[in-house]
């Protein structure tokens, strides 16, 4: 189980097309061991409001960079 208020700040993204419309929240599998979540599970993002997304693994591509991809509905929730 997650711990709860453990946070860290990722630089945010555009999800890819094959993820948009669908709440999904790609992060570093390093990231979400740090953070104790795993795929599937829900969690709670924060930007200048609170919104919620369903957690993925990150792409091979931005493994090690610090970001989470997420779609517009998701960024725009967010702020």
């Amino acid at each position: 189980m997650a711990e709860k208020n453990k946070s860290v700040k990722l630089r945010v993204a555009e999800a890819l097309q094959d993820d948009a419309y669908k709440g999904i929240a790609r992060i570093d599998l390093e990231v979400m061991k740090e953070l104790g979540i795993k795929r599937g599970d829900v969690i709670l993002i924060k930007g200048g409001r609170e919104t919620v997304a369903i957690a993925d693994r990150a792409y091979p591509a931005d493994v090690g960079e610090n970001v989470i991809r997420v779609d517009g509905i998701i960024r725009k929730n967010a702020r």
